[in-house]
Formats: structure tokens, sequence, C-alpha cells
């Protein structure tokens, strides 16, 4: 019995034919960083939203070119970093995956660099809290 109801099955013929062509493509491309990163930077806006961190696009990617850029007016609650961060926090793990396995370690790490210069970094980054809220 299948999970699926036939009417999708087309449908995700579809996708896993398109995946399968992006998964070729990628594979000879002299650096896959001009496809992953666009695609991170797109995945840090969308889940920051979830936090309700909102960023334009194009402001973002002004901020991405110089990240040492310090809080402005316009960005009172720094959420251009945010995301940066969460961008960051992405790449490190990938690079990471490899090397370190999912470990408790490796969550503070990420937590570190996710709160790096943001609102909450004065609250024990990459650390557990003892006390609940």
């Amino acid at each position: 019995m299948s999970i699926f109801n036939s009417s999708l099955w087309p449908t995700l013929l579809d996708a896993y034919k398109a995946l399968s062509s992006l998964d070729g493509t990628g594979k000879h491309l002299p650096n896959p960083n001009l496809i992953l990163r666009p695609l991170q930077n797109r995945e840090a806006q969308k889940s920051s939203s979830l936090e309700g961190t909102y960023t334009e696009p194009t402001q973002q990617a002004w901020f991405d070119l110089d990240p040492t850029y310090p809080q402005s007016p316009e960005d009172p609650v720094n959420a251009r970093r945010e995301v940066f961060n969460y961008s960051r926090a992405l790449r490190y793990w990938r690079e990471k995956r490899e090397d370190l396995p999912l470990s408790l370690r490796l969550v503070r790490e990420l937590h570190r660099i996710l709160m790096d210069g943001v609102r909450g970094s004065d609250r024990n980054p990459g650390e557990f809290r003892t006390l609940q809220n």
C-alpha cells in the first residue's frame, strides 16, 4: 500500500527528475557555492522570519558584503546580523559535519555563532541554561 495518493505520483516523478538533473549539474560545477550560497541566504532569511526577524534581500546582500558594519538606526534590532549569523552557522556546520558528529559541543558552537553581536549576546552564548524561564 502506498502512502501517497495515486494522483500525486506524476508530480512526485517530476520533482524526482528535477532533483536528479540538479544533482547531476551540481557535480560538474567548478564552485558549488555559486548555487548554494544564495539558497543558504534565502533559508537564513526564511528561518529568521519564523523568529520575527525580517530583512529585505537587497539590504541583506549589502550587509553580507561588509558584516563589520555596526548596528544602524534603520536596523535597531540588528536583524541583518541575525540573518548573517544564521548563514554563518549553516556554513560552519557544512564545513564541520564530516569531522564533528552531532553533539552538544557542536550545538554550543553553532549557538555561539548565532548569538554573536545580536540581542541576547549577553546571555552566555554557547551555553545551556541552568534556570528555566
